[in-house]
């Protein structure tokens, strides 16, 4: 098993910027990436309570965390659709939580 680390940056919340950092990954001769970690997160700095929090607030955080994590995993998806079925038994997605959800 080879493994490939990609250390790009993208902004993963725009479909696009995502498609372009995960299908040169998965090109030959690497053929299909075999696991995916999704490991990133975004935590407002500023501590404010729930009542205080603006909209905007919100969705760049849910947009950031959540819609992000959905982009990479269903891109990463796309590019099994052609993996053997030996290659689709050996895929993985492993998403790494933040510490944000136990404090808050």
């Amino acid at each position: 098993m080879q493994v490939l680390i990609v250390r790009e940056y993208a902004d993963l919340t725009q479909e696009g910027a995502v498609g372009q950092l995960v299908t040169p990954a998965s090109a030959d001769p690497y053929g299909p990436v075999h696991v995916v970690v999704i490991n990133h997160a975004y935590y407002e700095s500023r501590d404010v309570p729930v009542a205080q929090v603006s909209l905007a607030q919100w969705e760049s955080t849910f947009s950031t965390n959540l819609t992000s994590s959905f982009l990479v995993a269903r891109e990463y998806l796309r590019g099994l659709e052609k993996a053997s079925e030996a290659q689709k038994e050996k895929a993985a997605i492993i998403l790494i939580g933040s510490t944000a959800g136990k404090f808050g």
